[in-house]
């Protein structure tokens, strides 16, 4: 049975997904908060980060309106800049039908309420539901999903019935989805690895090796299920896709957007310069802020994060800032 799919945001891992979901025999419509995303689209045939994905409006709906992308839509998939969702908000206003059911692809943390993304839902919008939201997240870039690599991820709902009907949604011969109950840990995941893949970035910018970075990123994943335990997450989560799977990828890999910023710093660029080149949104500069206010709310050892964030905000140079890690008061692990 086909389902019609609302993509709120047209960047690189909307336009990604709403390929898998056509592909799957789902009717999409894209709508972007900025019209020019969809002219690039309409005037090229292609995303302006992924060339080799072929998008007309034979196939597709392109929506400038963002109430004709929501109407009659059974799902919406929302996947743009977290630092953004309160202008999404404001452009749907009392448009979004009282049963619509959300998937939520951005990973990130408001940096003005230290919100995780399903809460700020929860507090903007009225016709909100938890077992209508779900969240999909895990090691997943849009250049290999839109080659049709095999890629495996997760949806968490509330509700384990969305999460199957999710994942019926998704899957197919060379894309996985799992199930998760686990809302909070999977959103959290998603956002605070984005700042261990910056302190990856700087450290192979520096030049260490291997040794350094398997280091940076076991203990990354541990500062993350700290915070994760006392926010009131689930473990586990953190030593799956969501968890350590999508800190692996993104702590690895230049096609990691935050990966290449702490790269380019680590090598001796300014922040502005590094994120010019890269012309895209960085999730982990935003999110070290919001993190590091909530590892101090909830009394959270987080030195990773601490110096990923006077490296980027209080000039620490990021040699001095691995030297003040390695030479940390002993402790147990």
């Amino acid at each position: 049975m086909a389902n019609k799919i609302a993509i709120l945001g047209s960047g690189s891992w909307g336009t990604a997904l709403g390929s898998l979901l056509k592909g799957n025999g789902h009717p999409v419509a894209l709508w972007d908060y900025y019209p020019q995303v969809l002219d690039y689209i309409r005037k090229n045939g292609h995303p302006k980060f992924l060339p080799n994905l072929t998008m007309t409006a034979d196939e597709f709906q392109f929506c400038y309106d963002i109430k004709d992308a929501l109407a009659a839509s059974d799902y919406i998939i929302t996947a743009i800049p977290t630092q953004n969702y309160h202008l999404l908000f404001a452009e749907i206003g009392q448009s979004l039908p009282k049963d619509t059911k959300i998937i939520n692809c951005s990973k990130g943390i408001d940096v003005k309420t230290k919100h995780l993304i399903y809460q700020m839902f929860q507090e903007e919008l009225q016709c909100f539901h938890k077992d209508n939201y779900a969240v999909l997240s895990g090691p997943s870039y849009a250049e290999e999903v839109v080659k049709q690599i095999p890629t495996a991820i997760v949806v968490a709902s509330h509700n384990p019935i969305l999460a199957l009907e999710i994942q019926k949604l998704l899957c197919n011969s060379w894309f996985r989805v799992y199930s998760n109950g686990d809302v909070l840990g999977v959103e959290l995941s998603g956002a605070v690895k984005n700042i261990i893949a910056i302190a990856s970035g700087i450290c192979d910018g520096i030049g260490y090796g291997v040794n350094t970075r398997a280091a940076l990123i076991t203990r990354g994943n541990a500062e993350i299920m700290r915070l994760g335990k006392a926010m009131g997450a689930k473990s586990d989560t953190f030593m799956g896709l969501a968890g350590i799977g999508d800190l692996m990828l993104t702590a690895m890999s230049d096609l990691s957007r935050n990966y290449r910023l702490g790269f380019m710093i680590g090598t001796g660029k300014k922040m502005e310069d590094a994120l010019n080149e890269i012309g895209m949104v960085v999730e982990g500069v935003e999110t070290v802020k919001s993190t590091k206010q909530l590892a101090k709310q909830y009394g959270i050892e987080m030195p990773i994060v601490d110096k990923v964030f006077q490296t980027l905000f209080e000039d620490l140079s990021p040699h001095h800032a691995v030297i003040e890690l390695m030479t940390r008061d002993l402790k147990s692990e």
